[in-house]
């Protein structure tokens, strides 16, 4: 009787170290960019958060002993999401940012119209912005984005262990202001085309006052397509230093916010 009470005490230890840290990785999996796109398949996403938890266990210290079925594990499994979620969404944003520029030059040079589906938030955006997504997912994979995401998480267990104080609500709070930034940056990235197409929407007005005979709606779509694609092969060899900028300055937020550094 005895040993076998000693077993099940072991093993509900052994559950406990492995599934809180499981909890904050398969939160992470889900949020995050690459690993948490729609076409990703749940199994897939479990087994990948299994294999990084098996290998982040060992690293990080041991959980307080915490009896698995009280109401202090459903706060400290709560706590776990929170984070995984929380951390996921943080290097997510740096992605909205090129979504929403491209959403702003895309209906602005009159692509607006054309539609697909982002697989990253499951709802239909411009052709354009899906183009930024699938560019900027290359380099985010070509700069090891994805191994720095994983070793983040890794010393997160260490600067926020388990049953520990968690986020505050300062923390949430820097978040939500970070999450200001995706307006500032897609503006930003917008803004050559922006002030391009603005040029030659007046000219367009010019041309409709002085000659009213021209149909200008005719005249006006090719113009303003050729004019908005000219602007956007200009301006890609900027879009690798500009994710590279925002990715270090990402990953220098997630270490102020997640490891007090």
């Amino acid at each position: 009787m005895i040993a076998a009470k000693l077993a099940a005490g072991e093993v509900s230890s052994l559950v406990a170290a492995y599934l809180w840290p499981f909890l904050r990785v398969v939160s992470l999996v889900s949020a995050a960019p690459v690993f948490g796109v729609q076409f990703v398949p749940a199994q897939f996403k479990i087994l990948l958060a299994v294999a990084i938890t098996i290998l982040v266990v060992p690293l990080a210290p041991a959980p307080p002993a915490v009896e698995i079925l009280s109401m202090q594990a459903m706060l400290v499994a709560l706590q776990q999401i929170l984070i995984g979620l929380a951390m996921g969404m943080v290097v997510n944003l740096l992605f909205n940012v090129f979504l929403l520029g491209g959403q702003i030059i895309g209906t602005n040079m009159g692509l607006g119209f054309a539609t697909v589906v982002d697989p990253q938030g499951g709802v239909s955006v411009p052709v354009l912005s899906q183009f930024y997504v699938y560019l900027t997912t290359l380099i985010f994979l070509a700069l090891n984005g994805h191994l720095l995401l994983i070793e983040v998480l890794t010393r997160s267990f260490t600067a926020m262990p388990v049953a520990g104080a968690g986020l505050s609500g300062e923390s949430f709070w820097q978040i939500v202001q970070w999450a200001g930034e995706i307006f500032k940056g897609g503006t930003l990235l917008a803004l050559p085309a922006l002030a391009s197409l603005l040029l030659v929407n007046m000219a367009l007005g010019v041309i409709m006052r002085a000659a009213p005979q021209f149909n200008i709606m005719s005249i006006g779509f090719p113009i303003t397509l050729t004019v908005g694609f000219i602007v956007i092969l200009v301006s890609l060899p900027t879009i690798v230093p500009m994710f590279n900028a925002g990715m270090v300055e990402t990953f220098n937020f997630v270490e102020r916010v997640f490891l007090g550094g």
